[in-house]
């Protein structure tokens, strides 16, 4: 949980959770350690960063995201969480604008899901001792790892697809 204030990876977390515990439990453990990571790393961003991205120009890409995510929060961060973009950047980003944090975590649940499964099982296919190098890896969870993280692209695709779709 306290992964975010020392910035570390979070799927690194995860594939050591479902080496350590193998993916039905690993993945649990995974899910709820990186949803309530992202919590505090909100709740860090919204404390220390009051007013810090409500100046951010509307014409670049951090201001474009910053707009979207003011006006929908819930959408835009599960889009950003299919995207597999740093978790902690945003929880900071959705905190520093101060989303409203119940929609940033249903966003933040769903929208962790496949990822954490694509990484999770992707820490699972590792097998063996590395103390010993004999470390194999199990070609069936690096292919469900790939079609997790295929789905979860896919996912932000129907999203951004519906989207644009309701705009025009």
């Amino acid at each position: 949980m306290i992964r975010p204030i020392f910035l570390f990876p979070a799927m690194l977390v995860t594939m050591t959770a479902t080496y350590l515990y193998g993916p039905v439990q690993g993945i649990a453990y995974a899910l709820v350690a990186s949803n309530l990571s992202s919590m505090i790393a909100y709740f860090i961003g919204r404390f220390f960063g009051g007013g810090f991205l409500q100046k951010i120009k509307d014409n670049n890409m951090v201001g474009k995201y910053a707009n979207r995510l003011r006006k929908d929060g819930f959408q835009t961060t599960l889009i950003l969480r299919f995207l597999f973009l740093p978790y902690d950047l945003v929880s900071y980003f959705s905190g520093f604008l101060h989303i409203d944090l119940g929609w940033f975590m249903l966003a933040t649940v769903l929208g962790s899901i496949p990822g954490t499964i694509s990484f999770g099982m992707l820490g699972a296919s590792i097998k063996g001792d590395f103390s010993s190098q004999s470390v194999k890896l199990d070609p069936l969870s690096l292919v469900i790892s790939a079609m997790m993280f295929a789905v979860s692209i896919g996912l932000y695709r129907v999203v951004r697809y519906r989207e644009k779709k309701v705009s025009t």
